[in-house]
C-alpha cells in the first residue's frame, strides 16, 4: 500500500477486496449498470469493507521519480529497435 502510494505520489484508498470489487465496478461502468464511479462506489459500499488510506512516503516518491526519470524513461528509446524487430518477426 505504501509502495503504490509512493509510486503515484498521492494517497490511495484500499479495501480488503479491492481486486474483485474493482473488476465488478469496471464491469458495471462499462456495461452501463453504473452511471459513474461515484454511483458505483455508493451502491457497492456495503461490499467495500473498511477502507484504509495508504499515504505516500515523500522520500520513496522522490526515489521512484528519479528511478523512472533516470532509468525507465530511457528504456523506451533504447528498446524501440528490439520492439520493431519483434513486430517484424511476428509478421513473417
Amino acid at each position: 500500500m505504501k509502495i503504490k502510494a509512493s509510486v503515484y505520489g498521492r494517497p490511495i484508498e484500499v479495501t480488503p477486496l479491492i481486486d474483485v470489487l474493482s473488476a465488478a465496478i469496471l464491469g458495471g461502468l462499462g456495461s452501463g449498470v453504473f452511471a459513474n464511479l461515484t454511483e458505483a462506489r455508493e451502491l457497492m459500499k456495503d461490499g467495500l469493507g473498511e477502507v484504509r488510506i495508504g499515504e505516500p512516503d515523500p522520500q520513496w516518491t522522490e526515489r521512484y521519480d528519479r528511478l523512472y526519470r533516470d532509468v525507465y524513461s530511457r528504456l523506451a528509446m533504447t528498446l524501440a529497435p528490439v520492439h520493431d524487430a519483434l513486430a517484424n518477426f511476428r509478421q513473417t
